[in-house]
């Protein structure tokens, strides 16, 4: 995989436009439109021809496809879904978002889909929402009482409150933004016009690109509230990540992680598996021979090599104290887009944080913010830097932003994260990991884990790296790194083009499905196994799958019955 990062110095919006006018006038940037227009309707054409053959009898009526984020790689997974449930035989109704409108129905016609609704028209009539907007923001003196709103068709104000935040790119809802109202309308109209639609459409399936955010959230909660089935068509680290929503309760389960059932019916052959090959995938992540957007801003990017004694020596702490790191979050990146996130956002998280660390002098605290902070921070909002600009203490330091991570990981005596992956890395090489809440990986048990903000909080001014047994945590996060990041031996060289490569993913596309073909048609036949199991995380279930273990707690899936159709050829 590779990632070319598109995250550059903020300029302004009449700037920047005038650059891309004229550009689109020169010779060389129509022919590069010309060539990506033709190269995109060769690589949909391709897909329609993939999903429509060789398809079993569909056991769905009515599929409403969620259009909303328009990606080669999306249309990709859609095409294997369609073949593996035989979609193209069943009446799909395609949804136009408020972007990429025209590329979104120029696909949903390369696929045969004719019925097409606009549900960007949430966002043109939004005004008819300000008034409750209004009402709710003037009951709200403080950005926490946003979550508990009380909201129609009992949508989650979590939701509101984290589409506000990514809109605003703060760290904190900003009740002063004279958007707000707008923002909060915006979500009023996508909850009321995605229950029209699901009302209108009957559809017994939803497929989507995405579990959060106002839109593609609002269709979910429609969905699953009048008993349809969702499917997230979700990806990442190269590989399909399909999580499928059977209910309200489920919505925020993102992302797929085994749980304890799956541990517990783990023999040790296959135990020693995963954690051989967890640790040989954290080998080349620490190596920066991964593309994902963590690992290169992690270990490619930051590559100046740094020891425990000249970490000790640069801040001027006693070496012999333990240092202990907090790794920060992106403030605006979905906080609550996890199970039982206690916390108003990753703000509040890092303030009860810095308050324990200040208090705690026994150690050396180690804060390391994340890279949005150098995005966007300075413009829209906090960063981990403004925080710690009054704290004083000498053991409280931010961490240079050049030292590789591998090194870091291995030279501090603890690490400390709210849900972040970071946290499975230092556990997997023997550091300690200290997690605000359960999250989405407490299951696998190589963490310490803080059930209240009141705990976390009593926790931090502990010696809790002390507490664990780190040989067995390091065993189980290496195992849970082969659950997770790896891939069963099937797949071979079969990785998908990291996401963020946008429409340069359509070039190699047909040799892409070409190259891996066999591949390709192992993982439409496993979707459609996954569709008889109960278990709602496809990785997962291919990764059981590999092992060659199945647990009769996955013996009844996604429609009564379908066990009997077969799988797709």
């Amino acid at each position: 995989m590779s990632l070319r990062s598109n995250l550059v110095a903020p300029i302004s919006r009449l700037a920047r436009d005038g650059v891309n006018v004229a550009r689109s006038w020169s010779p060389s940037r129509r022919a590069q439109v010309r060539e990506y227009t033709t190269r995109r309707r060769v690589g949909l054409a391709i897909l329609h021809d993939l999903s429509s053959r060789d398809t079993p009898d569909p056991v769905f009526t009515n599929v409403l496809v969620d259009g909303q984020w328009d990606n080669a790689n999306f249309w990709t997974r859609y095409a294997f879904l369609r073949r593996a449930l035989g979609l193209a035989k069943v009446n799909e109704v395609g949804v136009v978002g408020e972007f990429s409108r025209d590329p979104v129905a120029e696909a949903f016609t390369a696929f045969g889909i004719d019925d097409v609704r606009d549900f960007g028209r949430h966002v043109r009539h939004r005004r008819r929402f300000r008034r409750q907007a209004e009402d709710l923001l003037s009951r709200t003196s403080r950005p926490e009482e946003i979550l508990a709103w009380q909201l129609p068709n009992g949508f989650p104000a979590t939701i509101v409150y984290d589409g506000v935040l990514k809109r605003q790119r703060r760290g904190v809802v900003d009740l002063n933004d004279p958007m707000l109202v707008d923002y909060v309308a915006e979500a009023l109209s996508a909850v009321q016009h995605a229950d029209d639609l699901l009302e209108d459409c009957r559809a017994d399936l939803l497929v989507t690109s995405h579990a959060v955010d106002f839109a593609h959230t609002a269709l979910i909660w429609a969905a699953v509230t009048r008993g349809a089935k969702v499917i997230v068509l979700y990806g990442d680290y190269g590989s399909a990540r399909f999580i499928r929503i059977d209910g309200q309760d489920q919505v925020f389960s993102y992302p797929g992680r085994p749980n304890r059932g799956d541990w517990e019916s783990l023999s040790p052959v296959q135990y020693a598996s995963l954690a051989e090959n967890g640790m040989a995938y954290l080998r080349q992540r620490f190596g920066g021979d991964t593309g994902d957007v963590g690992a290169v801003y992690a270990y490619q990017r930051r590559s100046e090599r740094v020891s425990r004694r000249d970490i000790a020596a640069h801040y001027g702490w006693d070496p012999q104290k333990p240092i202990i790191a907090v790794y920060a979050s992106n403030w605006f990146d979905y906080p609550h887009f996890t199970d039982s996130m206690p916390y108003r956002d990753f703000v509040d998280w890092m303030a009860i944080t810095i308050d324990a660390a200040t208090a705690n002098s026994d150690a050396n605290w180690l804060f390391k913010a994340h890279p949005c902070d150098e995005w966007y921070g300075k413009i829209n909002g906090v960063t981990l830097a403004d925080m710690l600009a009054d704290n004083d203490q000498d053991h409280i330091a931010l961490m240079e932003t050049s030292w590789t991570g591998h090194d870091v990981l291995e030279a501090i005596d603890g690490l400390v994260t709210c849900h972040g992956t970071a946290g499975i890395e230092a556990a997997a090489v023997g550091t300690p990991v200290l997690v605000a809440y359960p999250g989405w990986y407490s299951d696998a048990d190589f963490a310490v884990t803080c059930r209240s903000p009141e705990a976390y909080a009593a926790t931090l001014e502990t010696a809790w790296w002390t507490a664990s047994d780190m040989a067995a945590c390091s065993r189980q996060a290496r195992a849970f790194a082969g659950w997770y990041f790896c891939v069963p031996d099937w797949q071979g060289s079969y990785v998908f083009p990291d996401d963020a490569n946008q429409n340069a993913i359509w070039r190699g596309l047909p040799n892409f499905l070409n190259e891996h073909r066999d591949a390709i048609d192992k993982e439409i036949a496993m979707l459609r196994e996954w569709t008889v199991a109960a278990d709602p995380y496809y990785h997962v279930f291919k990764m059981s799958r590999a092992l060659g273990y199945r647990s009769p707690e996955r013996e009844r899936g996604l429609v009564e019955g379908i066990a009997e159709t077969g799988a797709a050829a």
